[in-house]
């Protein structure tokens, strides 16, 4: 492989981790948006957010491709590049992988503690509502997904709050 192309795939490496930086911060700030229950920096986050993804899914293809188009062989995985790239240009490649699933683990991290605050947000939502209404303490209503699972005379209220 040509110096030039590895050069090329090290820059779209680049580029993927500088956009999981972004999604990082997007997290930290959707934290923050949380506990402030600010609802429409929510929503711009959330855009954001789909955005850095999309862009995200963009740079894997443009990586696999170019491995498609300069070996012939179709790659998704970081491990099956690295046995594609020659042995004297794998340091580089292996650093910035490893930095790569380190980012990616912290992503996943925030990205269940804020779930988990949702969940917690809508549990609380769901008996204050409740109390409200004066109904009976009420199951959760919502399941693993922020959707409801119940659908009697009782849950109109929730769903109009």
């Amino acid at each position: 492989m040509s110096q030039i192309f590895l050069e090329d795939v090290e820059g779209l490496f680049s580029v993927e981790v500088s956009l999981y930086r972004d999604l990082l911060s997007c997290l930290h700030r959707e934290r923050s948006c949380l506990i402030d229950i600010s609802i429409d920096k929510l929503y711009e986050i959330s855009k954001e957010k789909e955005a850095i993804c999309g862009k995200i899914e963009s740079i894997r293809r443009e990586i696999s491709d170019a491995f498609l188009y300069k070996t012939g062989e179709s790659v998704s995985d970081p491990y099956q590049i690295m046995d594609l790239v020659p042995a004297v240009s794998r340091k580089k490649f292996q650093e910035i992988n490893q930095y790569l699933a380190e980012i990616k683990g912290e992503v996943e991290v925030l990205r269940r503690e804020n779930r988990a605050i949702i969940e917690e947000a809508l549990d609380f939502l769901d008996k204050i509502i409740s109390i409200i209404a004066g109904l009976p303490a009420a199951e959760t209503t919502y399941d693993a997904e922020c959707k409801m699972i119940r659908f009697d005379g009782a849950t109109y209220l929730r769903r109009e709050a």
